[in-house]
């Protein structure tokens, strides 16, 4: 599977394979930068000729089959990873409903849209919910990205998240982990613990700051 992950100066992909006793190993890893303005604000502004710079780098790098699965990470300036207190819903009502609730006092979108995906979280936590959402079309733009390229997309996971898979190993109950993550043009700050992630934050920042 390729892994995707597409800034606004640049492309990196990662592809993995399935081990023979589970997981993901790393085959290979490479990074692009590509055109001022093809990509702004992480939304793809000029897709045909962001397709055309991509496909060339995989045919440059890669090995890509036709309808090859593919995932991405949606960075956490344009998602919603959030983290709600929802009660196990009693009366008929769907936790989607009671998630619906919550999200409306943090989200400036009504449900309809957006895209989002949700999960209860184990342990003495069922109560809490781990919650991702990202604009709809926002998210349109990169499945027709994809496409264009000929890749299936499986796989979407938010920039935050992506951490918390790495780090949750070594996470112990009752800890919280802050990370840090300082790029070329923002910072992200990502709270976490065992079952997920509590918080993010992210903010611009100008050359004369690193």
């Amino acid at each position: 599977m390729l892994l995707f992950e597409i800034s606004d100066k640049f492309v990196k992909i990662v592809d993995f394979s399935p081990t023979f006793l589970g997981g993901q190993a790393i085959n290979s890893y490479k990074k692009e930068n590509i055109k001022e303005g093809l990509v702004s604000a992480r939304d793809i502004a000029d897709p045909k000729a962001l397709a055309e710079e991509v496909r060339k780098f995989l045919e440059k790098n890669f090995k890509v089959k036709d309808k090859q699965e593919c995932a991405f990470i949606l960075h956490d300036e344009r998602a919603f990873t959030l983290r709600l207190t929802v009660p196990q819903s009693k009366g008929g009502r769907s936790d989607s409903d009671l998630i619906n609730e919550k999200v409306r006092l943090f989200i400036p979108q009504p449900p309809s849209a957006q895209v989002s995906a949700h999960k209860r979280i184990g342990g003495d936590k069922n109560n809490e919910v781990q919650f991702v959402a990202v604009d709809k079309e926002f998210f349109a733009k990169y499945l027709d990205f994809f496409g264009s390229l000929n890749l299936k997309p499986v796989l979407a996971v938010s920039e935050s998240y992506a951490f918390y898979t790495v780090f949750a190993p070594q996470i112990k109950e009752g800890e919280t982990v802050l990370y840090l993550n300082v790029e070329e043009d923002v910072a992200d700050a990502v709270i976490l613990d065992k079952f997920g992630v509590l918080q993010t934050f992210t903010e611009p920042i100008g050359a004369s700051m690193i």
